[in-house]
């Protein structure tokens, strides 16, 4: 999120009513705290030309922001739901001549923001619990929210690493195969991606990730040889090369899109080992997905990503939300602290996709989706006398239950449960 001074300088505004009241100047104070100022970020985020809709939702005791761009939703917080709804009540009325703003009533606000300008319309309407509000540029329009420039060339040099090629993306990072030019050793390297360049939270991930790796001292953890800075500025890590499929690619190559039963639960022992002790060292990895997991010879595993990662009793993430929302636990989507019941969640939602071939909750909007997570029963699974084990069957129902304290105490329990079925 930017600075309120920076999206606030020079906004006005106009609807049907009078033109001219400068609303920055009351609240450049308590961003979080004051519905004006937050209503200000949400109209700058909306006048930018590569948005296409900022929402604001209800749900509970929070209230969501997220924006819609390329076609696809992108979480830009979490508040609390007094805040929310006095944000609401305020862009409602911005649009409109009215003392009340209307439920489903369409009002416009023009905007003026250094040398750009715009109208944005807001729309506020029912939603199951409570007023939804949307804003959508019309005309004008500011400089991208945060610019997504066309593909750089990859770099030729990182540290003492000739770049071979492109093996990978994920998150801020472009992974390349590279060779140590004395050692003659092939490597991973990792490099912040041009796009996110200058951005301290991508940057921040980076060396989050680096630190996490080295901490864990296990071998089902992609091994951090060196961390530094590129040329150019960007943070990059070399790490050791995994020539394997991703458990994504495993499923996707998969007869019927699932894995045979064993093997999910000699992955699922795997995970969980390297869990109990990425735990045991205080991290959370909060992205356990299929994506960061490399399936190797005799169903072993490599973890990879803990750019998301949490420290037990600290919480950094802001207002942003953590993880990838197909896998995030359901206290994550109200902007609860992660705990290592969060990464049994996550693990609950990957064994359920390895096994049946489709995640258990499925969604087009984030919004959508945390309403399932925290909601939506978990669909019955097959017999424990029919293609799946008891053990895992037991491991999935435990771990995706939707309160944390009833989920197992330790990944330790995943990982003996399943150890006879392996």
């Amino acid at each position: 999120m930017t600075d309120s001074g920076t999206w606030s300088e020079g906004i006005r505004e106009t609807g049907n009513g009078p033109v001219g009241r400068t609303v920055s100047e009351t609240s450049k104070e308590s961003m979080w705290h004051d519905p004006v100022a937050l209503a200000e970020v949400c109209l700058g985020v909306a006048l930018a030309r590569d948005v296409e809709r900022v929402r604001l939702l209800l749900v509970g005791e929070r209230t969501f922001l997220s924006l819609e761009r390329q076609g696809y939703e992108e979480p830009l917080g979490v508040v609390p739901r007094a805040l929310g709804e006095a944000t609401i009540f305020r862009l409602g009325l911005l649009g409109t001549d009215r003392t009340e703003p209307t439920v489903g009533r369409l009002g416009r606000v023009v905007l003026q923001m250094g040398s750009a300008e715009g109208e944005v319309i807001v729309r506020v309407m029912p939603g199951s619990d409570g007023p939804e509000l949307e804003l959508m540029r019309v005309r004008g329009g500011a400089e991208p929210w945060v610019p997504r420039p066309g593909p750089a060339l990859p770099p030729n040099q990182v540290g003492p690493y000739t770049v071979l090629e492109e093996i990978g993306r994920g998150g801020a990072g472009v992974v390349y195969r590279a060779v140590h030019d004395a050692l003659e050793r092939v490597a991973a390297v990792k490099i912040l991606d041009d796009r996110y360049e200058g951005r301290a939270e991508a940057s921040a991930r980076f060396l989050r990730e680096a630190r996490a790796a080295s901490r864990i001292d296990h071998p089902g953890v992609v091994r951090i040889f060196d961390f530094g800075m590129a040329l150019d500025g960007r943070p990059f890590m070399v790490m050791e090369l995994i020539d394997e499929p991703t458990l994504r690619q495993a499923l996707d190559q998969a007869p019927g899109g699932a894995l045979n039963p064993t093997q999910v639960c000699a992955i699922g022992y795997a995970i969980a080992d390297v869990l109990q002790t990425a735990h045991d060292a205080g991290i959370i990895h909060c992205d356990i997905k299929p994506e960061n997991v490399f399936l190797l010879e005799g169903d072993r595993i490599k973890v990879v990503d803990f750019g998301a990662s949490q420290l037990l009793g600290r919480d950094r993430r802001g207002l942003r939300l953590i993880g990838t929302p197909r896998y995030m636990a359901p206290e994550l989507f109200r902007a609860e602290p992660a705990t290592p019941a969060s990464d049994l969640y996550a693990l609950g939602c990957l064994l359920y996709e390895l096994a049946i071939g489709d995640p258990p909750f499925e969604a087009s909007d984030v919004i959508t989706m945390a309403h399932a997570h925290q909601q939506t029963p978990l669909p019955t699974l097959p017999s424990p006398r029919g293609s799946l084990p008891g053990a895992l069957c037991t491991v999935i129902e435990r771990c995706l239950a939707k309160d944390a304290d009833e989920r197992p105490a330790s990944a330790e329990w995943v990982r003996e449960t399943l150890k006879g079925d392996r």
